[in-house]
């Protein structure tokens, strides 16, 4: 996701007020509210269940970029970059 200057700013705040520690739990509940949205999703197909499951993925992204400004930001794109090459390869598109 593309977070504007002022959101990251929000962010940050949010991590230096109440800590990576507290942060980090409450990425963990939201993960969890995540999975249980996508298991409600795929059970009902309705509107209700999408937009709750839109709004749970939200909360996901803004707790991973959180988790990320307390990390090294190449060292996880150096994960990201060989965990896709090596699904390419998978798919049958790699070298």
């Amino acid at each position: 996701m593309n977070f504007t200057e002022e959101q990251q700013k929000i962010m940050l705040n949010a991590l230096k007020t109440y800590g990576v520690d507290a942060q980090d739990d409450i990425a963990i509940e939201e993960m969890s509210e995540l999975t249980k949205a996508i298991i409600k999703d795929r059970r009902y197909k309705d509107y209700d269940t999408y937009e709750n499951l839109c709004e749970e993925l939200a909360d996901v992204f803004i707790m991973c970029e959180q988790i990320l400004m307390s990390l090294d930001r190449d060292k996880v794109q150096s994960y990201i970059d060989a965990k896709l090459e090596r699904l390419n390869e998978r798919l049958g598109e790699g070298k």
